[in-house]
């Protein structure tokens, strides 16, 4: 059986890398969508990530668990996507190092005009501290599919309000 086999199976024991999950993708939509997760395009997530292959993957994966995802390059596109777009948003998934404007700096813009916005920062490096003042969701780089997952799915539990 092929990793690609593998990870279209229940009987797996491994969890799929982001590889994996790339290799998947390019030759059809992932299978399994998260437990619990929003009906499609009931939640919108703004992603900002300047590496091509990981803001896809992150995409996809969004998608597929059901949510409306608006994909920008760099914080400036991101600005420019939540000021032409008059609905809500819901959650921003961003990458910290970016060109033109860093995660952190486009969450607070964000968030003044949109205060109930939610945050997820991944990074390579360790969370800064103005990542942890602001008590926005951190994943380290590399991750898991099932930690961005989870970190989504943390969000909209009950007792968030949202």
């Amino acid at each position: 059986m092929d990793q690609l086999a593998a990870i279209r199976s229940n009987e797996t024991r491994e969890r799929p890398t982001a590889l994996d999950w790339d290799a998947l993708i390019h030759k059809g939509r992932p299978r399994f969508v998260a437990a619990g997760v929003a009906q499609h395009g009931s939640k919108q997530v703004l992603l900002a990530e300047d590496e091509p292959m990981v803001g896809n993957l992150m995409q996809q994966l969004l998608h597929s668990w059901g949510y409306g995802v608006f994909s920008a390059g760099n914080g400036r596109e991101a600005i420019e996507i939540a000021e032409e777009h008059k609905g809500p948003i819901d959650l921003l998934v961003s990458d910290v190092t970016m060109p033109e404007m860093n995660g952190p700096e486009l969450a607070k813009k964000l968030k003044t005009k949109r205060p109930r916005l939610q945050v997820i920062l991944l990074s390579g490096y360790s969370p800064t501290e103005i990542v942890l003042q602001q008590g926005w969701k951190f994943i380290q780089k590399p991750f898991q599919m099932q930690d961005l997952r989870a970190a989504v799915e943390d969000i909209w539990k009950p007792e968030s309000g949202l």
